[in-house]
């Protein structure tokens, strides 16, 4: 079949688009680091909330089905046969802060998840592992339209960090300090927040008459 250029201008401008860099990233303080201080005395839940204005990269869950090969009459031609639903590690990046403070805030949940050292120079680790309802929290990452309204939204829940990459430090190199984690979570939803029919054709109208401008200055 030939490529219509009109079918496709129809249904970008019937269902629109989104940009891979309209989003942002709230993660909510665990129980365990709720009443914790850390550097000039700010509460972890503040570094908490001042952390989404610096994510400025993630990726988005994905999710595979791990299946068997199984025959449908018992011999003869296989087929493959859905058993689990398998979740992948989610990346997040950001900059780094003046005072450390965001890198500080990773440390910590690490070390409460499982406390591999002491906090104290001269003490002893002990080792051990709190309770998952303890350490785990609830991450969100918002997707938004080109007007700044909330599109979608992915709820990672029992959520903590499995891993914090190493940071590369060199005399030559001027760029900003940024560090990487990866969460792993229990499982995600994915909630809709759809424009209305109305809103939509507004969208449509508004965003037309924007190409319009840029091509007829």
């Amino acid at each position: 079949m030939p490529f219509n250029i009109e079918k496709f201008r129809t249904n970008i401008a019937k269902f629109g688009y989104l940009d891979n860099n309209s989003f942002n990233v709230y993660v909510q303080t665990p129980p365990i680091l709720l009443n914790n201080v850390q550097n000039r005395n700010i509460a972890t839940g503040n570094i908490a909330e001042n952390m989404s204005f610096r994510i400025d990269q993630v990726r988005a869950p994905g999710i595979s089905l791990q299946t068997v090969d199984n025959s449908r009459y018992g011999v003869g031609p296989t087929q493959k046969q859905p058993y689990n639903a398998q979740f992948q590690e989610v990346s997040i990046s950001m900059l780094g802060d003046h005072y450390c403070e965001f890198w500080q805030f990773w440390y910590n949940w690490t070390r409460a998840i499982f406390e591999y050292n002491s906090a104290t120079p001269n003490g002893t680790a002990s080792y051990s592992s709190a309770y998952k309802n303890e350490y785990s929290s609830t991450v969100l990452i918002y997707f938004y339209d080109h007007f700044g309204r909330n599109i979608q939204r992915i709820d990672l829940f029992e959520c903590f960090p499995a891993s914090i990459r190493e940071i590369p430090l060199s005399w030559g190199d001027s760029n900003l300090m940024r560090f990487n984690v990866s969460l792993v979570y229990t499982e995600f939803v994915v909630e809709s927040f759809g424009l209305a029919p109305q809103q939509q054709q507004v969208t449509n109208n508004l965003r037309g008459a924007s190409s319009r401008i840029q091509l007829n200055p």
